[in-house]
């Protein structure tokens, strides 16, 4: 049981995934990809930290990634 004195703040829970806990090795990881949107999980608010990705979300996440780093500009050009 917490004390009401306590100030502490519990562990924050990655944006939007109930399937990552906060205590989770990857947490900090999942919250640094989704903070830009290089990653957005599932429709369905998971984030599916364990599930395989398939060739088109990996080219959507370079894609994403193209745009952070202001690459696609380059690839217009090209």
């Amino acid at each position: 049981m917490k004390d009401k004195t306590d100030t502490t703040k519990p562990a924050e829970q990655p944006k939007g995934s109930p399937d990552v806990p906060a205590d989770a090795w990857f947490a900090e990881y999942v919250n640094y990809v989704a903070e830009p949107g290089l990653m957005q999980g599932y429709a369905d608010g998971r984030f599916g930290p364990e599930d395989n990705i398939t060739r088109e979300q990996l080219a959507a996440i370079l894609w994403r990634c193209c745009k952070v780093l202001q690459w696609v500009r380059l690839f217009a050009v090209l």
